[in-house]
């Protein structure tokens, strides 16, 4: 698996360009929805080395060399979100997605002698997933939490896990307090 190339606007941009396309079907000027919802935002493009970290330093280099461009950001690695807890995976079955809400999830983060590092996610409503769709439903939390680069850096090990061990049940964190936990932790490579 190699680099992916991701260029879009930021999603601040796209929901505030969305509101403006709506304010302006409502009949508001222009001037007034520039002023009120800032749509000046960069457009964005990610070569992200898709959690592989042989891949890390080209996605860098590529990143490095880009040209600076007014109104365009540059990222070597998926960059951490604001977001609702909410998203989508597709069904095998075909049935439709399967919408996951995570913001009740719960962590545990395990720190190791040796120096590694490893999530455990919980999830309080879990829907029937399979070992793959939870590996994804766990990396799509994970790299929107803490941004691909923090996962990379911070994080050996992770999974969405069905229940937690008994020695465990008493550790769970809420999700939304995952960021303030990993920040400080660095791997001992």
């Amino acid at each position: 698996m190699g680099l992916l190339a991701d260029v879009g606007v930021s999603a601040t941009r796209r929901g505030r360009e969305a509101c403006l396309l709506k304010k302006r079907r409502s009949g508001m000027s222009s001037t007034k929805v520039a002023k009120k919802y800032d749509v000046s935002r960069a457009t964005v493009c990610r070569i992200s080395p898709r959690l592989n970290r042989d891949l890390r330093e080209l996605a860098k280099s590529i990143v490095a060399a880009s040209p600076a461009l007014r109104d365009w950001e540059f990222h070597s690695a998926r960059q951490p979100k604001k977001w609702d807890f909410k998203f989508e995976l597709e069904d095998p079955k075909e049935r439709g997605p399967i919408e996951l809400e995570a913001s009740t999830w719960k962590f545990v983060l395990l720190k190791y002698p040796d120096g590694k590092n490893k999530i455990l996610l919980k999830a309080e409503a879990q829907t029937k997933l399979t070992k793959k769709q939870r590996k994804l439903a766990a990396t799509i939390v994970l790299e929107s939490i803490l941004g691909e680069e923090t996962l990379l850096n911070c994080v050996d090990d992770y999974r969405l896990v069905k229940e937690l061990e008994l020695r465990l049940t008493k550790m769970p964190r809420p999700i939304r307090r995952l960021r303030d936990a990993v920040r400080g932790v660095s791997k001992a490579n």
